[in-house]
């Protein structure tokens, strides 16, 4: 189970970005699986030293995965956040949309 999701993965890290956008990268496996592939994937943005910006609305991936985490609110505004040196991103700070 999963393959189509780790051969995902593996196109995307390819070509070695520095950057990756991951959207809901592991949605639709089962939990076993999923927690297996979030550690596999934090070890391997690591090791490859790929900055990752993941979108997940699992709590639990996001903690696996990630170094600092965003959590937004209703409104879609920065709620929280978490992790090391983590700051959210309020509106109208420098480098953000108003």
């Amino acid at each position: 189970g999963g393959e189509a999701k780790r051969v995902a993965l593996a196109r995307s890290l390819a070509p070695s970005p520095p950057v990756l956008l991951l959207d809901e990268p592991l949605t639709g496996l089962d939990r076993d699986l999923r927690d297996r592939l979030a550690v596999d994937l934090a070890r391997l943005l690591r090791v490859t030293h790929t900055a990752a910006l993941v979108v997940t609305h699992d709590p639990h991936e996001a903690a696996l995965v990630a170094d600092r985490t965003v959590t937004l609110g209703a409104a879609g505004s920065p709620s929280e956040a978490s992790g090391r040196s983590s700051t959210a991103v309020r509106p109208g700070q420098p480098g953000t949309r108003p």
